[in-house]
């Protein structure tokens, strides 16, 4: 039956058929074009966030949640690394750095911020939780996915683990709530859960089912380090 309907057909028959033929060809081969494009945009994006998480603005705050120390006093002719290398020569114990960080983020309407270091090292975690805020604001339009959000997960955990919440009472008070929506997503479980749940919040409705969704999907294993 086939054969009789190909011999059946004409030479106009023909030419669209081949004409289709090519036409979906051509349509194949443009998706396969731009789906490579797109994973090339795709990285490029994420590289360009990378460089930018590796810049010198949030060096303090990534050393600090490394659980290294800063002189709190110092002045413009130190720069951070010295900062950090002033304050780490005497070895922290655990209970004190934790007593240390906790004052660092502290509300400066409660007790001032005078010291250079600690000015330096509260920008400097600003700018990490400013960070974040763009990270959130890129998940939310699809922009990157949570596999490509996994590659800041251990900052998050330290956000969620350091001095018993300290990173997250800090973004509480200034309100960097996109810390607590990306630690939700990333299924990470905060030391202090009463401070977490408190300030949970999406933008809308269509934001928190679009995140809950993602929290569900491939499960991220995290590991407690306080």
């Amino acid at each position: 039956m086939e054969e009789t309907i190909f011999l059946g057909m004409t030479l106009k028959d023909w030419a669209w058929f081949i004409g289709g033929l090519i036409t979906l060809i051509g349509v194949i081969k443009g998706l396969i074009e731009y789906s490579k494009n797109n994973k090339i945009r795709r990285a490029d994006f994420l590289e360009r966030l990378i460089v930018e998480f590796n810049g010198s603005k949030m060096f303090l705050a990534k050393r600090i949640l490394d659980d290294f120390w800063i002189e709190r006093e110092g002045n413009k002719e130190i720069s951070d690394a010295d900062l950090i290398k002033l304050g780490s020569m005497d070895k922290k114990e655990k209970k004190e750095l934790v007593d240390l960080v906790k004052d660092l983020l502290r509300n400066h309407g409660e007790k001032s911020v005078i010291g250079y270091g600690e000015h330096q090292a509260r920008q400097s975690f600003d700018d990490l939780l400013d960070f974040f805020t763009k990270l959130d604001y890129y998940l939310s339009l699809k922009l990157i996915s949570k596999q490509e959000l996994t590659y800041f997960l251990y900052y998050f955990q330290r956000c969620a683990y350091k001095a018993d919440g300290a990173v997250m009472s800090y973004a509480s008070t200034y309100g960097y709530t996109s810390l607590f929506r990306l630690i939700y997503v990333l299924g990470i479980k905060p030391k202090n859960q009463e401070l977490f749940n408190k300030n949970l919040s999406f933008n809308n409705d269509r934001q928190k089912q679009y995140y809950m969704k993602l929290k569900s999907s491939n499960p991220v294993k995290s590991t407690e380090k306080n």
